[in-house]
């Protein structure tokens, strides 16, 4: 299908330019998913679909014209290209508009495609699905909610009339799970996992992971007992730290926030943002971050991987093709989002660098107090205030993990947290294969019983 992809986008482009002079580009998605469910004790979901779709841009006199379809009739794209320059010629004017530039590269193709994993039978998926469930099941406390797994085969490419041409191919299977534990009249907070894999050799070991991180979490939360109310440290699960710490430099790095005066980061590019053992890196790059990799971003430029905060300094601001036009700089690579709508901004395949803390350090930095595994609550990255519940955590005393507790109250400010850490773990995890992270212990949290 990738050939017709290009025909059809080529439809796009040629009719857009022959309407009338203007910058075009096609961004199309093609997916075939195939889905297995476990909700309500049984296997009760099993759907293969198949979707196109695509999304243009034209850019006419410095106006902007979007529109999406999934039409594969050429009449129709034809169409959607002249209803997309009119949506221009009604839009505000802005010199920011551009499409990106051909590079020195040419055409290019990536993927990661395991022919194997990308012809597996629904009933190999299904076992696979089994298995997921089994783990679970390991231990009769444990309840499901809901499980699934999935396996997507995707196709994207972008396609501009300055003749870029950029197409990635990948092979996933996807998997989740969520639920509690029940012991006689005890029930504890729900509580989910997940990965994704690239390559079947490594599926079964890595749901097996996954599902017993999700078992042990959710077993290590029955008995639990009343917390203490304190203001001071606490120990952050790999989590908690992407929940909080990254979800506000991605937004603070954002030079759309900061053009835009959201973000309190701007202009303070080698200025001290977190404490000196912080380094966050991106790396879209690396092709074994199942959930993150991506060679090229939404805009056709292609990706780099980045020191983000260096030894707490700010290193880095993440351009679309607006902002760094706006700024008068090159872009970044950071344009994100699907053929649905136009390209924003993000960070992909973060990961927080080790430290050189052990378990036992890491507690004994604590000495009583939260470890806050997940957070569910409000966190505005803009003024960096959060607060909310404490959810599958447990409590240190003496410098030891001592019990699970009872959900607590949490608040603090997350710009005060990436300044007050105290400690940070030797050892990364994946929490859900969406960064990578260790424990962090941070001071400065407000912690309510």
């Amino acid at each position: 299908m990738a050939q017709d992809l290009s025909t059809f986008s080529s439809v796009l482009i040629d009719e857009s330019l022959r309407l009338e002079p203007c910058f075009a580009e096609v961004c199309a998605d093609e997916s075939t998913e195939m889905r297995i469910v476990y909700e309500a004790s049984d296997f009760s979901v099993a759907t293969t679909n198949s979707t196109t779709l695509f999304g243009l841009r034209t850019i006419l006199n410095q106006r902007l014209g979007f529109v999406t379809t999934n039409s594969l009739n050429l009449a129709e794209l034809k169409k959607s290209a002249q209803e997309a320059q009119n949506i221009a010629r009604l839009s505000p004017e802005s010199p920011f508009h551009s499409i990106a530039k051909k590079g020195s590269e040419g055409a290019s193709f990536f993927e990661v495609y395991d022919t194997e994993l990308a012809n597996l039978a629904p009933k190999e998926l299904l076992r696979y699905a089994e298995l997921l469930v089994h783990e679970a099941k390991k231990d009769e406390r444990v309840a499901i909610d809901r499980a699934e797994i999935s396996l997507n085969l995707s196709t994207r490419i972008i396609h501009n009339s300055n003749g870029v041409f950029q197409r990635v191919r990948q092979a996933t299977c996807n998997w989740f799970i969520m639920g509690m534990a029940k012991s006689g009249d005890e029930v504890t907070s729900f509580d989910y996992d997940g990965n994704a894999a690239t390559s079947l050799n490594k599926l079964e070991s890595k749901i097996q992971r996954s599902i017993e991180e999700f078992r042990n979490s959710v077993l290590g939360s029955l008995g639990a007992r009343h917390g203490k109310s304190y203001k001071g440290q606490v120990l952050l699960h790999p989590s908690a730290v992407s929940q909080l710490l990254l979800g506000c430099v991605g937004f603070n790095v954002s030079a759309r926030a900061q053009q835009d005066g959201m973000s309190k980061w701007k202009d303070l590019i080698n200025t001290e943002v977190a404490h000196r053992n912080l380094t966050v890196k991106e790396s879209p790059t690396a092709s074994s971050r199942v959930h993150g990799w991506m060679p090229f971003d939404r805009e056709g430029v292609m990706t780099t991987n980045n020191d983000v905060i260096k030894s707490g300094a700010l290193n880095f601001t993440a351009h679309s093709l607006f902002t760094a036009k706006r700024a008068q700089v090159n872009p970044t690579g950071n344009a994100m989002g699907s053929s649905r709508a136009l390209p924003s901004i993000g960070l992909t395949n973060l990961e927080v660098c080790p430290g050189t803390a052990s378990d036992s350090e890491l507690y004994q930095a604590v000495k009583e107090g939260l470890v806050l595994k997940r957070f569910s609550g409000n966190a505005d990255p803009v003024s960096g205030q959060f607060s909310g519940i404490a959810k599958n955590s447990w409590w240190i005393e003496n410098g030891q993990r001592a019990y699970p507790v009872k959900e607590v109250m949490v608040s603090g400010n997350m710009f005060d947290l990436l300044k007050e850490i105290t400690a940070i773990g030797r050892v990364q995890h994946e929490p859900m294969g969406s960064v990578l992270a260790p424990y962090i212990a941070v001071d400065k949290v407000n912690v309510t019983a």
